[in-house]
């Protein structure tokens, strides 16, 4: 019994030496850089960031909606021929100001402009619109929702007529009752 008490000190010893010496190597791993070699020093990164305020907003169908975006080269390298497009709804159109951009610059950010424009016949609902920016088969995007609230304004000119109607009603019965 005595050997194995003698034993399990050792033991526990040695286990608690092993853990601190794996929490003190773990310790320093982060002290020094690490000596990994990248295979690839130059990288291509190019970001579409669609501006605060412009992720959820109202459209009326038949008038243009400006929204606002930006492009950024967050690579190492040069971009060269970015085209821009949109994954859109049936008959929605976007277009792009400037169209296209030519060169972006290591850490160059650029503004664009989208016009978008809903169908006159685009019902009530929520339409998403994707925004795209391409180059040599990477391709960024930036999305939005769009909401079509109401589609014309005849439903407003029945409510004021009923409401007209009404009041005029209510002014006929009260002068009717008043003379009694």
């Amino acid at each position: 019994m005595k050997k194995f008490i003698t034993n399990f000190k050792i033991y526990r010893t040695l286990s608690g030496l092993v853990c601190a010496g794996l929490l003190f190597g773990s310790m320093l791993g982060g002290l020094f850089p690490s000596a990994a070699v990248t295979a690839q020093t130059e990288k291509s990164s190019l970001s579409l960031y669609l501006l605060s305020g412009y992720y959820y907003m109202d459209i009326i169908p038949g008038e243009a909606k400006k929204l606002y975006l930006e492009l950024e080269n967050s690579g190492t390298q040069e971009i060269f021929d970015i085209t821009l497009s949109a994954d859109l709804p049936a008959n929605w159109v976007v277009e792009y100001n400037p169209a296209s951009v030519d060169y972006l610059g290591v850490g160059q950010r650029i503004s664009l402009e989208a016009v978008v424009l809903a169908p006159l016949d685009a019902s009530r609902g929520e339409y998403n619109l994707v925004f795209i920016a391409e180059y040599q088969q990477i391709r960024t995007f930036s999305n939005t929702i769009l909401v079509v609230r109401d589609t014309s304004g005849l439903w407003q000119w029945v409510g004021l007529g009923l409401g007209a109607v009404m009041i005029g009603g209510f002014v006929l019965l009260y002068r009717h009752f008043n003379r009694n």
